[in-house]
């Protein structure tokens, strides 16, 4: 569960639309773009990403579930 961050959150009040893409249809890039975008400027970002970080849906921290994937397999390497 997400932690006291979430109030300092740009997106507290957005509702996930914007982060959680409907399951009925096909995601795109924009999709996540647009998510970025809304992620870029949070000060809390860095809390979101860990939050979400073995999250397998959704955007977390500005990410989508590919790019943690991948950040996971990076830390797991002992990569920074």
């Amino acid at each position: 569960m997400p932690g006291a961050w979430v109030n300092d959150a740009v997106c507290r009040d957005m509702g996930g639309a914007s982060f959680f893409p409907p399951d009925d249809k096909p995601v795109t890039r924009d999709f996540y773009q647009r998510a970025r975008e809304i992620c870029k400027p949070c000060p809390v970002r860095a809390e979101c990403l860990l939050s979400g970080l073995d999250e397998v849906y959704g955007v977390w921290g500005g990410l989508s579930p590919v790019a943690r994937k991948t950040l996971r397999a990076e830390i797991a390497e002992g990569r920074p």
